[in-house]
Parts: structure tokens; sequence; C-alpha cells
């Protein structure tokens, strides 16, 4: 389950600065310099986004040039800045927060009439630096904890500000401290009414999670006090920046992982983007964990099943045990994609998915074993492949047999148990609960889906061998590979599965198109993430060598991109290092830099986002529900951001 806090995000003032700032653009379109007095917000995610678009940042007023444009920041500045600018002829656009505007009122009248002002927060926070800034006419002091009073003289006139999110404990304890020593003194509550209320609810949440994440940049004062906030009720408390820090950070995964329910809060400068990319992200990952536990259970209750019906046919149950095996440790994604199109289309049930699910996730098992004798690969899923394991245990015997009838044993009793695999699948479907109508929609879209499947396999394995030139026939070689794509992954990883789903959820015509279409632009994409991660990423990662698709000679848009845009000396180096049967981590080396020199990597990347892009734009409407958008927004997260 996923907690969120309604109220994260930009506040009132954050989201005007943005806003007025945003405006201006339109004057540097026009050839016109627009200068941002510092941080707009304490947040690099926005910071980027000006920067980006042009605005320029600093913090001389002697950079800015006469007559230019001047933003001011929502954190306000000192009453020295406006007059300089004013000087310069420069036209200000005030973006300074309306209750900060408020202090500073308060302590230019006060300090005016002779009072020495305290302002509580961090000296060198841009707020506080603003504040001191309009006391002109006699002392400011910066109060950060109590024993800073020590060194203040606490008679005559005093008033009193707090930075708007300094805490609200320390702005009573110092305020306290204050008044016994002056009981006249002047104490103004400018704290900021909403970050208390965030705070407040930060904590609800964070009391009732397991993990609780909190969102905001390092350098934001709210966000800090939000973080700590929090780590006052839950035990295990993470603060990042995006998703980007969620995902590369193997702590958080492991306690998401390991955990029932998660909170979400984010701070006040906080992009509504960053948030929802966090937020769709978990409802991804909350949806995985709870399908891969509950297929899992079902899983090993339907193979004990079938393990006690033969038990008088130890060949067969010795079968069933290499294919459960081989069938434990798989991410679910499939079977999770199944529950996810039945939730889609009922509106939040999820009752006749799991047959369907397991029967699914075994025909994987089963393809993936006969993929491994294609692949000659040894290892899948952290553990030795069926033919490999099977020509090893021939090998031990007594007596023992030759490498040759070893490896033609191996091969062969792995293809049986895939096939065996492959039926007791289709087995699976007559336990879900639909109508008799559904059941056959059911078996005749399993078929398609591993019909389509199996072509995409032949035509993977037949590539290689036509070699289509890259080189002299792009355009054909890419048409080849990209129906191999959509055959093979696209509709055997997302769509076949999700439309599953739908049906078992009573689906009509319409949501299984758009479904459709939404899923497949996206299994493009997964496969292309798969080839970039079958070169770049680790076998830890992997469960299997990133060698594979080197020595294979695996035909990718990836490679033919590279072999297109190779010169002469760079395409010797391909054919020298790629389909080596024998390549070894010096040949992957060289297939990586080539894949980068040629732009072949940067391509791959900016397909995947276009891709992913393609299928996000179709997901809002009202055939699908808001919580189940967020979650195939996670899905898109989760292609574009995984690392196995």
């Amino acid at each position: 389950m996923v907690l969120k806090m309604k109220e994260s995000g930009f506040c009132a003032g954050v989201r005007n600065a943005a806003l007025k700032a945003g405006l201006r653009h339109g004057d540097i379109l026009a050839g016109k310099q627009v200068y941002l007095y510092g941080n707009l917000v304490n947040n690099a995610h926005v910071m980027k986004t000006f920067l980006d678009k042009g605005f320029r940042v600093t913090d001389d007023i002697d950079a800015i040039p006469d007559g230019s444009i001047a933003v001011i920041r929502a954190h306000g500045v000192p009453r020295s800045v406006y007059e300089s600018l004013h000087k310069k002829n420069a036209v200000i656009e005030d973006c300074t927060c309306v209750r900060v505007k408020k202090v500073h009122e308060i302590v230019g009248a006060r300090n005016a009439d002779g009072y020495k002002i305290l302002v509580i927060g961090k000296a060198n926070h841009p707020e506080v630096t603003g504040t001191v800034g309009w006391c002109t006419d006699g002392p400011a002091y910066v109060v950060e904890k109590e024993s800073d009073l020590g060194g203040i003289d606490l008679s005559g006139k005093i008033c009193v500000v707090a930075q708007t999110t300094c805490g609200r404990a320390l702005f009573s304890s110092i305020s306290n401290l204050i008044l016994e020593k002056n009981p006249s003194a002047e104490i103004y509550d400018t704290l900021c009414n909403v970050t208390k209320d965030r705070e407040e609810k930060a904590r609800k949440i964070a009391e009732a999670s397991e993990v609780m994440l909190v969102i905001g940049d390092g350098g934001s004062s709210n966000s800090r006090e939000l973080y700590e906030q929090c780590r006052c009720v839950c035990g295990a408390v993470f603060f990042i920046g995006s998703l980007a820090d969620l995902e590369k950070n193997a702590d958080i995964g492991k306690a998401i992982a390991g955990c029932s329910t998660v909170g979400l809060a984010a701070s006040a400068s906080t992009p509504d983007d960053i948030i929802s990319g966090v937020y769709h992200y978990l409802m991804f990952a909350d949806l995985l964990k709870s399908a891969k536990k509950e297929i899992e259970s079902a899983s090993r209750e339907y193979f004990a099943e079938l393990s006690a019906a033969a038990v008088d046919s130890p060949f067969v149950k010795n079968a069933l045990k290499s294919l459960f095996e081989q069938n434990e440790g798989g991410k679910r994604i499939r079977g999770a994609m199944i529950k996810l199109g039945e939730m889609i289309a009922s509106r939040g049930k999820s009752s006749s998915y799991l047959p369907v699910a397991v029967g699914y996730e075994l025909f994987q098992t089963a393809i993936l074993i006969h993929d491994d004798v294609i692949d000659q690969s040894d290892t899948r899923r952290e553990k030795t492949t069926i033919h490999v394991e099977s020509a090893r245990q021939i090998k031990n015997t007594p007596g023992g047999v030759s490498d040759m009838s070893a490896e033609h044993f191996g091969i062969s009793r792995a293809l049986c148990i895939g096939d065996y695999g492959f039926f007791i699948a289709y087995q699976f479907l007559a336990k879900t609960n639909v109508d008799s109508t559904a059941l056959c929609k059911l078996y005749q879209l399993y078929s398609q889906i591993f019909t389509t499947t199996c072509e995409g396999e032949i035509m993977d394995v037949i590539l290689p061998i036509e070699k289509i030139s890259a080189a002299d026939s792009y355009e054909e070689y890419t048409r080849a590979v990209t129906q191999i794509y959509e055959y093979k992954t696209a509709w055997y990883t997302l769509t076949g599965p999700v439309i599953l789903g739908a049906v078992c959820g009573g689906a009509g015509d319409d949501l299984i198109d758009l479904l459709t279409r939404i899923t497949i632009p996206l299994g493009i994409a997964f496969q292309i993430k798969d080839d970039l991660l079958g070169l770049y990423s680790t076998e830890d990662a992997l469960g299997k060598s990133v060698l594979a698709d080197v020595r294979e000679n695996k035909q990718t848009l990836l490679y033919g991109y590279a072999y297109k845009n190779a010169d002469a000396a760079q395409r010797e180096l391909l054919d020298r290092h790629y389909g080596r049967k024998d390549a070894d981590e010096n040949d992957l080396e060289a297939v990586r830099r080539l894949f980068e020199e040629t732009g072949a990597k940067k391509y791959a990347e900016d397909e995947i986002l276009r891709l992913s892009e393609r299928g996000k734009e179709l997901i809002s409407g009202e055939l699908i529900g808001g919580e189940h958008q967020a979650v195939l927004y996670g899905l898109i997260s989760y292609l574009t951001g995984r690392k196995f």
C-alpha cells in the first residue's frame, strides 16, 4: 500500500513565483536578457528548468546589465538589491512570497522605530539574509539556537520574527527564553501555517508507514524539516531528490520490497512531476510486489498437486522438479500485468487472474528453457540452465558417457521439459472462475500469444544467418528487428498479459484496443532497454552472462544503428568482436566503446523515451481509472529506469 500526502508539492508562494518567473520566458524568446537574482526556489530540478529555457542566474548585482529584466527570488532579498536595480533601470519581476514580504514589512517598520530585530532561523539561508537586509536603521541578530541568545543584549525594545520555514518547537523555545529576559519583547509568529500543516500530516503518514520517503532538495530548509519530523515517528525514513535517487539506492529498494506500507511526502519546493514520478513508480512496485507474492504462493500449491499426481512416475516427477526450480525466482512482471489488466477492466477487482498468471509465468519459464538451448546459455535466474545441468548430471553417472552424448541428452531433456511446461500452462486456464465465453476468449488469446511469440523466436534465430545488411538495407533491417521486438517481446511481455487480464475482468473491445495501443510501444521500449542492459549491466544484476548477446551475434536496433553509422574501421572492429563465440571481456568493452562512438547507445536511450511517451499519451481517459493510470505511468518509469 502507498500512502501519499495530498498536500505535497509547491505551496502557493512557490507556485506563484514559478508562474510569474515563467512568463518572462517570452522576453527571452524576444531576445531580452532575464536574470534570476539567486535561485528562484531551493530546488535543483526547478532551477534546471529555468536554466534550460535561457534564464541567467546570479547573486552578483554588478553582473546584471543596465536595463535588464531581474526576477526576485521567492525567499526575498535585502532592500539594497531593489535600490541597486532601480539605479540600473532594471525591470523588476518581484516573486517574493507574500508571507516573506509581511516579515520584511514588520522588521522594516520596527527597526525604523528603534527596535533591535531578532530573526530566528539559519544565518546563511537566503530568506534570513533578505530579512536582515531590511533592518537598515539599527542592529539585527540571527538566532539559530538557544545558546546564541547569550551574546545578545535583550534589554530595551525587542522585535522577534522567524524564518517562515523555521521549526515550531525551536521558535517557541527561543521566544519563551526571550520573554523570560524581556517580557515586553514583541514576538511575531511569522511561521508559515502551510509548512506547519504539512509537517503534521507528514508525521501522521509516517506513523502509519513501515517505510517513509520524503522528496525534496538538500538545500531546502522545509525539505529537511519535513524529513526530521518524519524521522521522529518512523524508523525507516529516506530523503530523495527524485525518482533517480530511489532507483539507484539499493537500500531503499530492499526496504520497500520488504514492507507492506510505504508513505510519501514532498516539500513545498518539489515540482509536481517529480512527486508524480515517484508515486507512480511506488504504485507499480506495490502491484508487482503483491502479484509476485500471490503468484508464487499459488505456483507452489499447483506444483505440489502435479507432483503428487506423478508419484508413480519418477521421470516425470524429476522433470516437474526441474521445471519448478527453474520457474522460481522470476520477477513476475508478466503475471503482474495480467493482474493489472483485470483490475483496469473490473475497476479494482482481481479475483480471476491468478490461475492465468501462474500458467503464463510457467509459459515464460518454458520458453526461456528453449531460449537457453538456442542461446547456449549457462545460467538463468542465477541458476545453472536445465540443459547444462542435465548434461553435467549424466556425465557424472557410473560408467559415464561422452561429452557429445551428454550434451545431446541435456538438450533433449531441456526441450522435453520446456514442451511439458507449455502444455501444463494451458491446464491452469481451466482453474479460473470466468464464464464460458470469457474462457473461450482466454484460450484463443493464449494461443495467439504463444503463436506470435514463437514466430518472433523463429525470426530472431534466422535473422543473424540471413544477414540483412544494416549498412546497405538499414530500413529493411530495422523493420525486421522491430517486428521481432513486437512479436517476441511486446506481445509476450506486456500486450498479451494485460489483455489476458482485461478479459478476466470483462473488458470490452474499446478497452482492449486502447490497452493494445498503449502496450505495443512500451513493449518495444522494454526490449530496447533489455538490449542495453544485456551489454551495459552486470551478470549479478541480470542473472545471466553479459557476454551472451555478443557471443550470440544478437541482431538489435542498437547493433543495426551502430553498423549503419560506423566508418570502415569501426565496421571492421564490429565484425571482429561482435558475434565471436568465444568473446571475452575485452571484446565486450570494444563493442561498448563502438556503440558509444557511433551514437548507438544514445539512439537507443532516445528511442526508449520516445516510445514511452507514445504509450504515456494514451493512458489518460475515462476507460482507465485514475489509480490504474498511476500504475501504468509507474510501469513506464520502471521500464525506462530498471537496472536488470
